[in-house]
């Protein structure tokens, strides 16, 4: 992490996560007037053996260790030490927009209600089998705790109700989703059609893993089906062609799906609410178990 201020007519605090020579995030925080202009540079370098969720952790501990080099400097320049606190902790996080749309309401006192929908065709290989079951097990997990954390009231119809409704209408795919929709009484209705899912990198004899899905993911306004977003497709690979690999002999085929299929989830919820955008980092790092 580097950490910058930089003074002048304000104070403006910038932390940039880095990782290696790449800087991945960036977060501008402004205090009040301070006069004179002074520079403070601090640097810490953190590689941790759990990746990602070790230095999720970290942030949180890297905001107290930079407020207190934070207010050694204002207080040397003549500021409010007392305000460091709040620019450190009250200011929210930068998010990035939903990439579709956002299914909340834009009253916050409004309650939206959304059912998912997976559909995988047939020719799916062995070992992806349930496959749309657990996706919409991980999607529906990762868009709970972004509307929570989004303070978003949107509900989502559980899925053993869906699955009981896929059963009993055998064709349901066949029909019109804002009717499946209108049927849960839902205001929108993820699709998500599963095109294919693999495990191993291509050319390594199954000794490599590199989960890669190609899908198609719909939108539907179910009471405006005519206003809704076109259908987009989402291709996507885990770990990225320029991340550490895991091989066969760290993680059975059946660990490495669960994770591969939550990375799968969390990258389609930010399609329907906002993120934080430090999560973009976070949630590309390999997984090595200690999760």
């Amino acid at each position: 992490h580097s950490l910058v201020l930089v003074g002048g007519a304000g104070w403006k605090v910038m932390v940039v996560h880095q990782f290696g020579n790449r800087p991945v995030n960036r977060f501008v925080y402004r205090t009040g007037y301070c006069p004179g202009t002074l520079v403070v540079g601090f640097w810490r370098h953190f590689v941790g053996a759990n990746g990602g969720y070790a230095m999720s952790k970290v942030f949180n501990r890297f905001r107290l260790l930079a407020g207190a080099v934070i207010g050694l400097a204002l207080a040397g320049a003549g500021c409010n030490v007392l305000q460091v606190p709040y620019f450190l902790f009250a200011m929210e996080d930068p998010k990035h927009e939903a990439e579709i749309q956002k299914v909340a309401s834009k009253n916050k006192k409004e309650e939206r209600k959304v059912v998912i929908l997976t559909y995988h065709r047939l020719d799916l290989r062995p070992e992806f089998i349930n496959s749309d079951r657990e996706l919409t097990h991980f999607l529906e997990r990762s868009m709970r705790q972004l509307f929570e954390l989004n303070k978003e009231k949107v509900t989502i119809v559980p899925a053993r109700k869906v699955e009981d409704y896929k059963i009993s209408h055998p064709d349901w795919h066949e029909s019109e989703l804002a009717s499946i929709g209108e049927y849960f009484k839902a205001d929108w209705v993820i699709y998500m059609e599963i095109n294919k899912l693999g495990l191993y990198e291509p050319g390594s004899g199954g000794t490599l893993y590199r989960g890669n899905a190609d899908m198609t993911i719909s939108l539907v306004d179910v009471k405006h089906p005519e206003e809704s977003p076109p259908p987009r497709p989402f291709s996507c690979t885990y770990p990225r062609e320029n991340a550490m690999q895991l091989t066969t002999t760290e993680k059975s085929p059946a660990e490495f799906r669960q994770v591969f299929m939550e990375y799968l989830g969390k990258r389609i919820s930010w399609k329907f609410t906002s993120h934080p955008t430090r999560d973009d980092f976070y949630v590309d790092l390999p997984a090595n178990g200690n999760r």
